[in-house]
């Protein structure tokens, strides 16, 4: 085949396709005299066929090609996108779903009972346990953390899995992550300053993050504490939910997981890798090595034409067994059982189940040895850009963004909200029990006074104590209450 691609250009592009339309168009053959007889004259070939009879052999022979060489076109873009549709079919099942759950309103609202309910029991469950190892802090404070800590929690989990369904649509991303991981260890040893910079400049809400993704423990905290107070909440940190609400909660404990993060990173390989897909935002960064990677190519090919050869050779014989093994399990099935009934046996699991399967598996092994061959044409391509043979070095491959750690944006729930949260729910239950006061006297019979009147006038107006200016709102929220009214004392009757 080297020979024959120096002779002829291109000729390993042609073969994948060519293949692959081949083995389909002799599947679509088998399966078409597999159909019941009754169904031959349906499919009216024969009406398409008959003027074809009329052109020269050689013409035939080549319209032949030119249609299976097509046909393998087609199939291999189908067969390329056919992650891409499995991610589709499966949004779809799932808002299918939900739209049905919101057209019915009755299991709509006993599915969002049940998850509210669900959610308000692991977060008190949870907070309790916290509560018993730290019984100084006060419950709304943790509950409010804990609450926070599981939405967080469950839409990062949404993310990263919408993420990783996209990302695995992508043939080469297993290749990018095993092969940037190498890169960020090469990168963290030449320049040592990367991860203590990065280390100092995380939030702590994202340093709590990276301490429960490196595998951090209150034990690696200990050495570093100096205090009595520090040991004490660190010997009760026993689990790894503790151990990042004090590295949230205190500044001391914050500052002693950043001396054992920063260890533990010197120490161990697996804890930068796992530092660095937490912190570092990698997933943006594929594009652009695609480009870079093509620009490598480029280069390859006017200035090391043996290497760039070798790449070519096994990049399309990984193209090749990948396109061929869906085609091929098809065909073989399709053998088999045109095979059986040849013979006149009837479809059973033991004679046509088994080699079925068989064929199958003999398909995923091919298509395997082809991600094996692709794998290895993206690493010899990637090692030609890590030792700069074609001119492109790592700060013009990713750049100074590459190690800016992300931020968690927390909510933080202000005073002035409370307040006025505050102001709203006395005033929706003053009006509640005026209205339940007036329906009681209307039930029996007894005229509203005029202390009702007085007593609705108050309702209706702010509380009293509450200075409330038109014109100044948020100065007025920040008025504290001078006097509180109670819904339960009986209004005076007018004189």
């Amino acid at each position: 085949m080297n020979i024959i691609s120096q002779i002829v250009p291109g000729i390993r592009d042609t073969r994948t396709p060519f293949a692959v339309g081949l083995l389909w168009a002799a599947f679509l053959w088998l399966l078409y005299f597999n159909l019941p007889p009754q169904s031959w004259n349906e499919t009216r070939l024969q009406e398409i066929a008959a003027p074809l009879t009329k052109l020269p052999v050689e013409l035939r022979i080549a319209f032949g090609i030119f249609l299976v060489y097509l046909l393998g076109v087609c199939m291999e873009m189908v067969a390329r996108a056919f992650h891409v549709l499995l991610l589709m079919a499966g949004t779809l099942a799932l808002a299918s779903a939900v739209l049905a759950l919101l057209v019915q309103p009755g299991p709509a609202w006993s599915a969002f009972l049940m998850l509210c309910l669900v959610f308000l029991t692991y977060t008190t469950l949870e907070t309790r346990r916290l509560l018993r190892k730290m019984p100084d802090e006060p419950f709304r404070t943790v509950f409010e953390d804990t609450a926070l800590q599981a939405v967080t929690r469950f839409l990062g989990s949404v993310s990263h899995a919408f993420t990783s369904l996209r990302e695995k649509a992508e043939p080469d991303f297993g290749n990018f992550q095993e092969l940037l991981k190498t890169d960020l260890e090469r990168a963290f040893g030449e320049d040592t300053s990367i991860l203590p910079a990065a280390v100092e400049r995380l939030s702590p809400a994202m340093l709590s993050r990276a301490a429960e993704a490196v595998l951090l423990k209150a034990e690696n905290l200990y050495p570093f504490a100096t205090s009595a107070e520090e040991k004490a909440k660190l010997s009760q940190a026993t689990d790894i939910a503790l151990l990042k609400f004090y590295i949230r909660d205190d500044a001391n404990i914050a500052t002693l997981a950043r001396k054992a993060l920063l260890q533990e990173l010197h120490d161990s390989p697996e804890a930068r890798a796992s530092f660095a897909t937490t912190v570092f935002a990698l997933s943006g960064l594929r594009s652009r090595l695609r480009g870079r990677m093509e620009q490598a190519e480029v280069a390859l090919r006017v200035n090391y034409r043996e290497l760039h050869n070798e790449i070519d050779r096994t990049r399309s014989e990984g193209d090749f067994r990948k396109g061929v093994a869906l085609p091929l399990a098809a065909l073989l099935t399709i053998s088999i059982i045109t095979v059986a009934r040849a013979l006149g046996r009837a479809p059973t699991v033991e004679s046509v189940g088994v080699p079925i399967a068989l064929s199958l598996a003999a398909a995923g092994v091919v298509f395997i040895a082809g991600t094996q061959k692709s794998k290895r044409a993206h690493q010899l391509l990637y090692a030609c850009l890590l030792e700069n043979i074609v001119g492109v070095t790592r700060e013009k491959l990713y750049g100074k963004e590459l190690f800016v750690p992300l931020e968690i944006t927390r909510i933080e729930r202000p005073a002035r909200i409370r307040r006025h949260a505050r102001d709203l729910l006395r005033e929706a239950a003053l009006r509640a029990l005026t209205r339940a006061t007036e329906k009681v006297r209307r039930d029996h019979g007894a005229p509203a006074s005029a202390g009702n009147a007085q007593h609705r006038d108050r309702a209706g107006s702010p509380v009293a104590g509450h200075r409330t200016v038109e014109t100044g709102e948020d100065a007025a929220a920040e008025q504290p209450y001078e006097g509180s009214l109670s819904p339960t004392t009986p209004p005076r009757s007018a004189p």
